[in-house]
């Protein structure tokens, strides 16, 4: 059940064929549903039983489900500047609005179950620019802010969905920068094969994600993008070390692709910049490391990632805080996801690339 509970999408966003019309909406998961039955349960046999022992192990057990429901459902809400508001924002406004950057990725994105680096940017953005960050869940774009931010991240996508599924939202957004960091769910699955059966099963995949496969899918999403228009800037991530015990095989699947996506970069050299996301924390874990093997590997990042969901939850812990008890100098408590630091990290490369192309000069 705890597999069950943590399960990304068995209800995932359909495809919309008309891709004006795409809306991002709230995607339940098994964890939601098998928590909110649980929750139910569990109440109706207090309501229903007598006797102190079954009622309190009932009263546990309704808290205890419903405690995972609202961590959960909190991790998996649409960010308030997805793609959907955006295109309601901009068909309403019908005027002219800032240079946009397009942030697509996977959970490290999304930033529900993450640090949130797509709203740090558009922070420190505003903070540069003496204008007040946006903070509004109604409101997300400000007319005032010198570049919008639009976050699409999905947490649990992989590659061959993203090129499938959330292309199209980049092409509709007709953005000036896309800032492209995903592959981690395809490198867990070529890392453990029990990961592989369940991304193929909750994405309904053609085949067993591949290192060619995630080759193939960049390649196409950064050709369809540069073809969308003449302008568009990419931004290219490498990926975030997998765990902090850099030596551990899922780190060596993460190098193995950072040299994919490198030279991905390289042969669109003129409108695609390499963000050297993993370099910089790799930099960052052995400056205060003296050892990474002794680290947390990401083996039981499911178990450890409910735990610091509910954590958060319930104690409003910050993203630091849930890390420290694994030594991690900048991913978060499960070894997948970004702390605080972390998330900075990401920001100043994006804020350093999006200054040399000169996004900033808003008129």
């Amino acid at each position: 059940q705890t597999f069950a509970l943590h399960s990304e999408y068995l209800v995932r966003m359909n495809t919309m064929k008309n891709p004006s019309l795409i809306q991002d909406r709230r995607i339940y998961r098994t964890g939601l549903i098998s928590a909110a039955g649980g929750a139910v349960l569990s109440l109706s046999m207090v309501l229903l039983r007598k006797g102190v022992l079954t009622l309190s192990i009932n009263l546990m057990l309704f808290v205890t489900n419903l405690v995972l429901f609202l961590a959960l459902e909190r991790s998996s809400r649409p960010p308030r500047n997805n793609p959907a508001r955006f295109r309601k924002e901009t068909e309403k406004a019908q005027e002219k609005h800032p240079p946009v950057l397009f942030c697509l990725g996977d959970s490290l994105t999304h930033g529900a179950y993450s640090a949130n680096f797509p709203d740090e940017v558009h922070r420190r953005i505003c903070q540069a620019c003496n204008v007040p960050p946006t903070t509004s869940q109604s409101a997300p774009f400000s007319p005032s802010c010198p570049l919008w931010v639009i976050n699409a991240g999905q947490n649990g996508i992989d590659t061959w969905t993203t090129l499938q599924e959330r292309i199209d939202w980049v092409l509709v957004c007709n953005p000036d920068y896309v800032l492209i960091m995903i592959g981690s769910n395809d490198i867990r699955c070529f890392y453990k094969p029990l990961w592989s059966w369940h991304e193929q099963l909750v994405w309904k995949l053609p085949e067993a994600p591949t290192l060619e496969g995630l080759k193939r899918h960049i390649q196409e999403m950064v050709r369809r993008i540069l073809d969308s228009s003449s302008s568009v800037e990419i931004g290219l991530c490498t990926l975030p070390p997998m765990g902090e015990d850099l030596v551990h095989p899922a780190n060596v699947w993460i190098k193995r692709s950072n040299i994919v996506i490198e030279k991905i970069a390289a042969s669109n050299r003129s409108r695609s910049t390499l963000i050297p996301v993993h370099e910089a924390m790799e930099k960052a874990i052995r400056a205060e490391t003296t050892t990474t093997r002794n680290k947390p590997s990401v083996d039981h990042f499911v178990e450890r990632g409910i735990i610091m969901a509910v954590a958060r939850l319930l104690f409003g812990l910050s993203w630091n805080a849930v890390s420290k008890p694994s030594g991690n100098v900048v991913l978060a408590g499960d070894s997948i996801h970004l702390n605080e630091r972390g998330r900075d990290i990401v920001t100043d490369l994006v804020v350093s690339w999006l200054n040399k192309k000169n996004a900033l000069k808003y008129e």
